[in-house]
């Protein structure tokens, strides 16, 4: 029998560290004093579904993000995981105009 490979531990935890790697080079020091780091926009909505991974304690690779938006405040990035079959949560991530990363959110 052949296993299915999106669920191999091993190949979860490569697929992460690789997201995370796309990620942290777009991430830079905020300004002065600010202890936050600055995102860029094309890199939010990974830098978001490891948020979230983190945050809700569930598999990155079940983590699925949308485009960035940009809003009034800054930019946010929607997304969702799945917790039972269909029952889902809903999150955003949050960014200010500068790209420092505010929050993630359930909803």
């Amino acid at each position: 029998m052949i296993q299915d490979s999106r669920h191999s531990p091993a190949i979860r935890r490569l697929v992460v560290l690789a997201l995370l790697a796309l990620a942290l080079p777009a991430c830079a020091p905020g300004p002065s004093g600010s202890g936050g780091f600055t995102v860029s926009p094309g890199r939010m909505p990974a830098f978001c579904a490891g948020d979230a991974s983190r945050r809700f304690g569930i598999n990155m690779g079940d983590v699925n993000t949308g485009a960035t938006l940009q809003t009034a405040e800054g930019y946010a990035v929607n997304g969702s995981f799945q917790l039972a079959p269909g029952d889902s949560l809903l999150f955003v991530c949050t960014f200010d105009e500068s790209g420092r990363f505010t929050g993630t959110t359930g909803r």
